[in-house]
């Protein structure tokens, strides 16, 4: 709470941003309290990067982290909102939307002063090289609706995807993650995938969107049917709903995310994992709250 505190009240990471130019002035106290608790969570990474590596990380660091956590927000929109057939030219057809441009642009103006854009802009070209396999594995997704096919899909786009960003952040402080903290990190996006799956289930049946936990409900007809007397009744799918009307589908769930909790190696990233662990107790879905 504490923590959350300094970022609603000072806002360490946004103002610099707006002093700017880059980022606009929340317009609601919700919207401010929303980046507060999302700057919570950067924080917490930061603080597992520096841990990690053995210093402490620069300031510019946490406005970083919006920028680079902004931009793949433009990106996995675009993907969202189109059906694959649409994804025409590969990586072209999404890096050169006018909106991935825009914050593309951003990050390359809150660089320029920076000598250590260089170590970024290669660790940014490694990630980028494996998107069009990406663009294919979630094409299989798309079509298969198969779990298997969503968690090798979140695999790239949650667990390589953080971990490739945090590689980033310590190529800004002059350092580099290791082997095994890229691990902890890719471990800890995808159980941050997992929880924001139990999360995000109504919203993501809604929209057609790529989501584990539904497509993994949906194997076992009993279950799926319960589901969807759910979704008619507007229950609040709570881990315990989930638990009680849909046994079978959460345990394997369940085991999964435990399974990628145990490769957490770092304590204090066990501790982080747990944080996002947390709205899956009561099902609330935060992040509708900034996508609407």
């Amino acid at each position: 709470m504490p923590m959350w505190f300094t970022h609603f009240v000072s806002r360490p990471y946004r103002r610099p941003l707006e002093v700017s130019g880059l980022r606009a002035k929340p317009s609601s106290l919700r919207g401010r309290a929303l980046a507060a608790l999302y700057d919570t969570v950067f924080n917490l990474l930061l603080d597992s990067v520096s841990a990690g590596v053995g210093r402490t990380l620069r300031a510019e660091s946490g406005p970083l982290m919006i920028l680079l956590f902004d931009l793949a927000a433009q990106v996995d929109q675009y993907l969202d909102s189109t059906e694959p057939e649409v994804w025409v030219g590969e990586i072209e057809a999404v890096l050169w939307r006018p909106e991935v441009q825009l914050e593309s642009a951003r990050l390359l103006h809150f660089l320029r002063s920076h000598g250590e854009r260089g170590a970024i802009h290669g660790l940014a070209e490694s990630f980028v090289s494996q998107f069009p396999a990406y663009l294919s594995v979630l094409r299989q997704a798309r079509q298969s609706h198969r779990y298997e096919d969503a968690l090798a899909a979140a695999l790239i786009d949650n667990g390589e995807w953080l971990a490739s960003v945090m590689g980033q952040i310590a190529a800004f402080n002059g350092t580099a993650l290791g082997p095994d903290l890229t691990q902890d990190f890719t471990a800890l996006g995808m159980v941050g995938k997992g929880a924001d799956d139990l999360t995000d289930v109504v919203r993501d049946h809604r929209k057609n969107r790529i989501n584990s936990l539904l497509f993994l409900v949906s194997e076992t007809s009993e279950e799926a049917a319960r589901f969807e007397q759910g979704l008619r009744s507007g229950a609040r799918f709570s881990l315990s709903w989930w638990r009680a009307n849909c046994p079978e589908t959460m345990a394997r769930y369940e085991m999964d995310v435990a399974d990628w909790f145990a490769r957490i190696s770092r304590p204090r990233m066990r501790i982080l994992a747990n944080v996002l662990l947390l709205p899956t107790q009561f099902g609330y879905d935060y992040d509708r709250l900034r996508e609407g």
